[in-house]
């Protein structure tokens, strides 16, 4: 646990625009999306750029190695959409009243946006594998 739950935990700021931007309905309807939208190039790119690369999206134990379902990669993408949503909203909200005590800059709240997005990179990453995981299993 890196410490990270008990930065974020008690705090309305961080999940702010989160409850405004990426509730239940809209989670929902990234999956559905992904389900409906073709993966582009814009978002192997975004992918890529964010680490997120064939160690990732390919299906462990597959010979040939075989990419994730079209689906699933899809909403790895969209759901990076969010993230970088969230990095670019975060400082504001931060900054909008103190927090515990602690009153944020623009520089120390982009800092705190970029930490809280590499985590959610990390989430992402861990929830690919879980679902992967998943799709392995016989039916």
């Amino acid at each position: 646990c890196r410490g990270a739950f008990l930065d974020y935990s008690g705090s309305s700021a961080f999940t702010k625009v989160m409850s405004r931007r990426h509730n239940f309905l809209d989670r929902n309807a990234l999956l559905i999306r992904a389900c409906a939208e073709t993966v582009t190039t814009e978002d192997r790119a975004a992918l890529v750029s964010a680490g997120i690369k064939s160690a990732a999206l390919n299906m462990p134990g597959m010979s040939p190695p075989t990419e994730c379902p079209t689906w699933l990669v899809k909403w790895a993408a969209l759901t990076l959409q969010y993230i970088d949503l969230e990095k670019e909203l975060l400082p504001a909200a931060l900054m909008e009243k103190p927090l515990d005590g602690i009153r944020y800059d623009m520089p120390f709240a982009r800092a705190t946006a970029a930490g809280v997005g590499a985590t959610r990179i990390q989430n992402l990453v861990i929830t690919l594998d879980k679902i992967k995981y998943v799709l392995r299993q016989p039916a």
